[in-house]
């Protein structure tokens, strides 16, 4: 099996994509493949853990997708899930967020509440954008705080 890390959207090559990783890069390199990619299709999510939909595309395990040319795996658990591969003669991993952001804080209003999310890479600010779509429950426990509350969430999203 041959790996190539991808540090560029305009280094993948065209064809049908399945994403490896549902989660909230995943969901980026979704966006961002549609808006400058026309000749890259996104036919499907593989996930171990999820199951659903993201933006009217499945989300199934692996061995359901037929019919693809690449997978890119958006996963920052890339080498494990790389390592259960089979069957897969070409894979591309997500690299485009792993640099250094501009700002290591970004504060921003979720539902009423201040937060600060500390953001040292370009990956952790995409994940504080979209943090209602990734964290919904979290968001409501968060609603249960008193006024004047300090939170501290030192865990890693799936």
């Amino acid at each position: 099996m041959e790996i190539n890390k991808c540090n560029s959207f305009s280094s993948l090559p065209k064809g049908d994509y399945v994403l490896f990783g549902a989660g909230g890069m995943g969901q980026y390199v979704l966006k961002e493949l549609k808006q400058r990619r026309n000749d890259i299709s996104i036919i499907g999510f593989a996930d171990d853990s999820k199951k659903g939909e993201v933006e009217g595309l499945p989300i199934n395990r692996l061995e359901s997708f037929e019919n693809y040319d690449h997978l890119l795996i958006t996963s920052s658990y890339w080498r494990k899930i790389s390592s259960k591969l089979k069957g897969v003669s070409q894979v591309f991993i997500a690299d485009f967020l792993s640099s250094r952001s501009e700002t290591e804080v970004m504060e921003r209003e979720v539902n009423g509440f201040q937060l600060k999310f500390f953001t040292p890479n370009k990956f952790l600010v995409q994940v504080s954008k979209q943090f209602e779509k990734i964290e919904p429950n979290l968001i409501e426990w968060i609603h249960s705080f008193e006024k004047g509350t300090t939170f501290y969430d030192i865990g890693a999203s799936n």
